[in-house]
């Protein structure tokens, strides 16, 4: 089966870490049911499944994951601790999210407003008082960032462009100085020039603060974006060797 669209988020209990995440997936797709099911079913080493119902929404339960299939091309796969929430966001008794809320205007502004198939944002200040995790790298000056938004093109030549609000203007200014410092670190060394990355580094990536705002833009050809794949491919498959 292959997704036309899909749309992924992780949901963090409170008192948790970030390790901890409930995920939900919404795939959008040439599906059927019962090979979902029985796919789910290998996943989990032959669980039984478990049919029920929610808000008279009906689902499916295969080990720690739960199903839902809300239309004919559309599946929802999520943590079973979840079927509660889904059910009700599905029936329009849970409206509002972080992706229509509208503290977030002014950010999207700053990267041309919500576009591409890839959108995210999220509430980076209430997860850190939910689950008392700070942005590495921020140091004293500041919490990080308090709010971000992003957008992706793909595929094909890739473009991103993101932008938060920091703690402070000092916070700003710190991460887009480890940004900077990083990419030209990055950049220097002859294992990436050798892979054809050192333009992407010293070019690609743009971040620039503006009081308390951070925004940042990565452009990357269809070259780049391919190996940087590839890569991070590679790493994957390295680490899940060990």
């Amino acid at each position: 089966h292959q997704a036309e669209k899909m749309v992924f988020g992780v949901y963090l209990p409170p008192g948790t870490g970030a390790n901890a995440g409930w995920p939900v997936i919404i795939a959008r797709g040439a599906y059927d049911r019962a090979a979902v099911l029985a796919a789910a079913r290998v996943a989990a080493r032959d669980a039984a499944p478990e049919e029920g119902t929610e808000r008279a929404v009906a689902y499916t339960i295969v080990g720690q994951r739960a199903y839902m299939f809300p239309a004919a091309d559309v599946v929802v796969v999520m943590e079973r601790s979840l079927v509660r929430r889904v059910a009700a966001r599905l029936l329009g008794e849970e409206r509002r999210s972080v992706r229509d809320d509208d503290r977030f205007n002014d950010l999207w502004a700053l990267v041309d407003g919500q576009q591409g198939p890839l959108q995210v944002a999220a509430d980076l200040a209430a997860i850190r008082a939910r689950v008392n995790v700070r942005l590495r790298g921020v140091g004293r000056t500041g919490e990080g960032l308090d709010r971000l938004v992003a957008w992706a093109e793909v595929p094909g030549d890739v473009r991103v462009r993101a932008a938060g609000q920091a703690h402070t203007e000092a916070a700003a200014q710190e991460i887009t100085r480890l940004v900077d410092a990083s990419t030209r670190q990055l950049a220097g060394q002859v294992m990436v020039r050798l892979l054809g990355l050192g333009r992407l580094l010293r070019e690609g990536v743009v971040a620039r603060a503006e009081g308390d705002r951070v925004t940042l833009t990565v452009q990357a050809n269809a070259t780049e974006a391919g190996r940087v794949l590839r890569i991070s491919s590679a790493l994957q498959e390295l680490g899940a060797a060990e």
